[in-house]
């Protein structure tokens, strides 16, 4: 008779059929209007349905005795993902289940989903169903309440004879750090225009809204679940001066104290074209007077990324799928960071040579540029337009011309990486950099551009500009 975990996994094949059924179609009919080299990427992707169509086919083939006789599991009806203590441990164990290499750490928001990936997941050296190794990691989780971790661990002996052996594994195997809680400050800039119409001679000011995201997998963009606004301190105004801006982050990070728990926190500045140059993880943030004493750059203490305010307005709407499609090769990447980088070194802006980039970051693997001279031009017809309108996710460049160092090899050596790790190598790069000399290392000018589409503010009111 077939086990309940043989049906699940004969009915979510069906289904993962039936979508994928759907998707080719749908890329079928996109294909006969298309040209060029948007014909040429739906090719590739038909290639690819095409082939996961026919694994999963073979899979449906093996498991063709079990099919009919679905039913899903009542078991699954307890991982409520509404609930957040829950779907925060249905999270931990899902990752303890992905090999350290898996491409996706992505959670899908339902508990079919998560099984359907689990499934994808090759057993390796292990021996145990995969299913049944993300049971046992959940109820092996001392915080998971009785009430669900008792009824999973009578349901999975029934299923799965070996399941004691491997609960007791999960529950001798130390709790990894890797899944950290990672908590993010957003902070979105933007220019007062009213103000530089009004006043044409005075300092150019800015408005300013700040975001608190706890936990990053519980955030919801759509809804602004998980996600909390910070308010702006009594003493300024509407608007802010640049010079103002350090000021304004640590009354953000005072505030934002309030709600993080215990994890790593990014910092992630929306700024608009013409300040994305600017060294804001160089900015030296106190949050309490005794750090005074040794003031540590901001992209020391923290992850400091810099995003375009541009792709938050309502125009960039139309470069969104090309985006989202650049953010998905990044996380699919297996290769180092270099790999899916191009040059961007120029000294004369010229139409010719902007072309010509412009041509290399819409190839299909190419998801990064980099810079190891100073932007000559970060206007509207410059470097970061061209970044923008190729809705490329991820740019490093330095801030300034070495003349000391060769800034080429710097970079190539910041990105002889895994990919996914970038953030956290040019922090290590920027810590390093501390006590020495600024002309000396490169980590005191290095700004990393880093666009994930799905983590934004949820709404901004630009009723004000």
């Amino acid at each position: 008779m077939p086990t309940r975990v043989q049906q699940l996994k004969a009915k979510l094949l069906e289904k993962r059929f039936g979508d994928l059924t759907e998707d080719y179609e749908a890329v079928f009919e996109e294909l006969n209007g298309a040209s060029g080299q948007k014909r040429t990427q739906l090719k590739r992707q038909i290639e690819s349905i095409e082939q996961e169509l026919e694994r999963v086919e073979q899979e449906l083939q093996a498991l063709e005795p079990v099919r009919g006789e679905i039913e899903r599991p009542d078991i699954l009806n307890l991982l409520d993902l509404g609930d957040p203590a829950i779907a925060s441990k249905v999270t931990q164990a899902y990752w303890a289940c992905l090999p350290e290499d898996w491409p996706n750490r992505s959670v899908p928001g339902i508990m079919e989903g998560i099984v359907a990936e689990l499934e994808r997941i090759p057993l390796g050296s292990s021996n145990y169903p995969i299913f049944a190794r993300f049971l046992a990691c959940l109820v092996a989780d001392p915080g998971l309440p009785l009430s669900v971790s008792q009824p999973l661990q009578t349901w999975a002996e029934q299923q799965e004879e070996t399941f004691p052996e491997l609960l007791n594994q999960a529950k001798q195997t130390p709790r990894s750090g890797g899944n950290a809680t990672t908590s993010h400050l957003m902070v979105a800039i933007w220019s007062s225009n009213q103000h530089a119409v009004a006043n044409p001679n005075q300092e150019k000011r800015y408005f300013v809204a700040a975001w608190v995201v706890p936990d990053a997998q519980h955030y919801k963009v759509s809804s602004g679940l998980g996600c909390e606004q910070l308010s702006l301190p009594d003493s300024l105004g509407e608007t802010v001066t640049f010079d103002e801006m350090p000021a304004l982050l640590k009354h953000f990070l005072a505030e934002s104290s309030q709600y993080l728990s215990p994890g790593n926190l990014t910092i992630e500045i929306f700024l608009p074209l013409d300040l994305l140059n600017q060294a804001v993880d160089s900015w030296p943030v106190a949050e309490r007077e005794w750090e005074l004493q040794l003031p540590v750059p901001l992209g020391c203490q923290y992850t400091v990324l810099v995003r375009s305010h541009d792709r938050l307005l309502p125009t960039y709407q139309r470069y969104r799928g090309f985006w989202q499609q650049k953010w998905e090769r990044l996380q699919q990447w297996q290769g180092a960071a270099c790999e899916a980088f191009v040059a961007g070194e120029c000294e004369d802006f010229s139409e010719a040579f902007g072309y010509g980039l412009y041509r290399d970051l819409r190839a299909p693997d190419i998801v990064g540029l980099k810079c190891s001279r100073m932007p000559s031009s970060i206007g509207e017809k410059g470097i970061f337009a061209i970044i923008l309108q190729t809705a490329i996710p991820v740019a490093l460049w330095a801030r300034r011309n070495l003349t000391g160092l060769n800034c080429c090899d710097e970079i190539d050596r910041v990105l002889a990486c895994c990919l996914r790790e970038l953030p956290a190598i040019v922090t290590d790069k920027r810590l390093d950099a501390c006590g020495c000399d600024r002309d000396s290392h490169i980590g005191h000018h290095l700004s990393l551009l880093w666009e994930n589409p799905d983590r934004v503010p949820p709404t901004i009111d630009y009723g004000m500009e």
